[in-house]
């Protein structure tokens, strides 16, 4: 099966900035124990060969102190 975009993209995050990359639909994570788990490489090939994912980052020590300021306006 080859590799999807997506795949391509959080092998890369993970691999050059250390994030912890997770499966979501929309904004909700997909499958149990998602914040805690350290997917490899293959893992993430595999999770992300369905392109209809989107692609999440479990913020804080997990990612190396990734915060997220998400900001809504009003107006």
């Amino acid at each position: 099966m080859p590799d999807s975009g997506m795949a391509d993209i959080a092998v890369d995050y993970a691999q050059r900035f250390g994030w912890r990359v997770i499966a979501a639909r929309g904004k909700v994570p997909v499958g149990v124990g998602w914040g805690e788990r350290d997917l490899t490489e293959a893992e993430i090939r595999q999770v992300f060969s369905d392109d209809s994912l989107n692609i999440g980052v479990v913020m804080g020590g997990a990612s190396g102190g990734l915060v997220d300021i998400d900001l809504d306006f009003h107006g």
